[in-house]
């Protein structure tokens, strides 16, 4: 993983990138995973808003597909283009849009004209600020070579603050190695930050990971734990076998992930392995699956949950890679691995997006739960009841962004912060930053009421 810092001058070659020579504006959007899928679902809708018609309207000129990488990641790429746009918009009136999502702090270093953490999959650009993306509409699946090319990055996406990046890790190799960083020094400063989506996250256990709760007298889960009724409130019940939780607190997780909680038991003897009879179930392992620094959803947990905005209170993350300790420490490095992870083992844990749809293929296992007794909401993250969520950002470089790029890159804004944008898939978990009534000023600040510049209801 290279962590140096790529210098070079702001010539007119160096802002070419390959495949360029079509008078077709371009806007090339690459960072984070989730405005990553963002973009590739609503390319054609940001089409038809900048006045483009398209060429081949069976696909809206949209296509992206999965493209898997020797260590087993997998990086989804897409490609849209239209034509006949409104040229106040987009001027000469055709425009290709090509979007990757691989992690968040690869973006703000693209737009900045640094080296990528990622070399395996974009490394060996001849230009500074460039990312291997999709040449055009011919995105084969497993085909690196022959369907990227090196094309200058436009706008670099963000869960938060790139500066906020800045966790370490280390593998279990010896002597160990330290999980890429942003290179010592740099300085994003002189980036644009523009605030757009705001994306949940949530926790995710395994459906292994039991307790016996209390239950109120309609059967009913009340949040509270138990190993017999005198800890349930009054008038409550003790379950009489063990089933998934369906919680976890900040204090919980806390704890969890930085590796305090060798067992579940730890955390309590209504804990247990499996479903059972009345009484103490078998202890299990604590397995804790995290994904590696560059990952804006690691720093998210990192900044929101686990050091409460480097107050202090709270404590560091397990920094160490170690699948066979107790508890088990697992660093994987995107949302999908995160998945094998959690599904791999009765007690394992993790975080991801609160939107990222889990397969009965890949993650039969899995279960999301709440956080703090909340669900990730749209409406909870906007109004104050859910906290665990990030305010994505839109980094572009003043150096590098040309008139035309300006003009296209402004539409794209107002675009992303219009809560009728939000596609269907989205709408339950993700909200706008307009629409937010309470909202943090910086990753490190607490959510205040500003109250909304685009209410929503409720």
């Amino acid at each position: 993983m290279k962590v140096q810092t790529k210098v070079a001058t702001l010539a007119a070659a160096a802002l070419l990138c390959a495949g360029t020579a079509n008078a077709a504006v371009q806007l090339n959007i690459y960072g984070a995973s989730a405005q990553g899928d963002f973009w590739v679902s609503e390319a054609v809708p940001f089409l038809k808003y900048l006045g483009c018609t398209t060429t081949d309207p069976a696909n809206g000129d949209a296509y992206n597909k999965k493209i898997a990488f020797n260590s087993g990641s997998q990086v989804k790429y897409g490609f849209a283009s239209g034509s006949g746009c409104d040229v106040t918009k987009v001027p000469g009136g055709s425009i290709e849009i090509r979007t990757a999502g691989i992690a968040s702090l690869e973006g703000p270093l693209a737009v900045n004209l640094n080296l990528p953490l990622e070399n395996e999959a974009d490394d060996g650009c001849p230009n500074a600020g460039e990312r291997r993306l999709p040449k055009d509409k011919t995105i084969a699946t497993g085909t690196l070579a022959s369907s990227l090319g090196c094309y200058k990055v436009h706008v670099g996406t963000s869960d938060l603050d790139a500066a906020n990046i800045n966790q370490v890790a280390f593998d279990n190799a010896v002597p160990p190695k330290q999980y890429p960083l942003a290179p010592a020094g740099t300085d994003f400063s002189s980036l644009t930050a523009d605030k757009a989506l705001v994306v949940p996250f949530s926790f995710v256990v395994n459906k292994g990971v039991t307790a016996r709760h209390c239950i109120d007298t309609t059967g009913a889960r009340t949040g509270a734990y138990c190993t017999d009724a005198t800890q349930c409130p009054s008038g409550n019940t003790c379950e009489t076998t063990f089933k998934t939780i369906n919680n976890l607190s900040r204090l919980q997780a806390v704890m969890l992930f930085s590796g305090q909680v060798p067992t579940w038991k730890y955390l309590g003897e209504y804990f247990g392995s499996a479903a059972g009879a009345q009484g103490s179930a078998a202890d299990i392992t604590t397995k804790v699956c995290l994904r590696v620094p560059g990952s804006g959803t690691h720093a998210v947990l990192d900044k929101m949950i686990m050091s409460a905005g480097d107050t202090g209170w709270g404590t560091s993350i397990a920094a160490y890679n170690d699948p066979t300790g107790i508890p088990s420490v697992n660093y994987v490095k995107t949302s999908d691995d995160m998945v094998t992870c959690v599904n791999g083992a009765a007690g394992a844990v993790g975080y991801l997006d609160a939107d990222k749809g889990i397969s009965a293929t890949a993650g039969p296992n899995v279960v999301k739960v709440n956080y703090n007794g909340n669900f990730p909401s749209r409406t909870n993250i906007r109004n104050g009841v859910y906290d665990y969520y990030s305010i994505g950002l839109l980094y572009t470089n003043p150096a590098t962004l040309t008139a035309d790029d300006a003009t296209v890159y402004s539409n794209l804004l107002a675009f992303a912060n219009d809560p009728a944008n939000i596609p269907a898939s989205k709408q339950l978990w993700w909200a706008t930053f307009g629409e937010m009534q309470y909202y943090r000023g910086t990753d490190l600040s607490f959510p205040v009421y500003i109250g909304a510049a685009t209410p929503a209801t409720p």
